[in-house]
């Protein structure tokens, strides 16, 4: 399942795809709209992510967007939000009880509406129909 990118993550890359290699934090704190400790973090996690490339040393550091980076970067910038397929519609399935398929108008119906009048169902729950595991007895 796709899940929605973090946008805090996703602004620090921005801004450092955006800006000169050799920004500071506060440069791309700045750039991305966030804290500067939050862009350091968001620096810190990129890199052990592989999603940056640091070059140089403390003072003298090179950020730039690996393409592990510039792909996480692209999902994010086109990722939608996932929606259930026939939402609220009618579907087919197939009864609990009996098997045969039937238009189910909810998520949760799982039992057509002949199987609801006989006897076994209002009676309710009993051996025949437990459930042990996962699996019926």
């Amino acid at each position: 399942m796709t899940t929605r990118p973090d946008p805090i993550m996703m602004a620090a890359l921005r801004a450092i795809r955006s800006l000169d290699p050799k920004a500071t934090n506060q440069e791309i704190a700045s750039r991305a709209g966030i804290e500067k400790t939050s862009a350091k973090s968001m620096v810190r996690l990129g890199i052990r992510s592989g999603w940056l490339k640091s070059e140089g040393g403390k003072f003298n550091r090179r950020l730039t967007l690996t393409n592990a980076g510039h792909s996480k970067l692209f999902r994010a910038e086109n990722f939608t939000k996932p929606t259930a397929d026939e939402k609220g519609r009618a579907k087919l399935r197939a009864c609990l009880m009996c098997r045969a398929e039937f238009e189910s108008t909810w998520a949760g119906e799982r039992v057509c509406k002949p199987c609801k009048f006989t006897a076994d169902w209002k009676a309710g729950p009993n051996e025949a129909f437990a459930v042990v595991g996962g699996r019926s007895i």
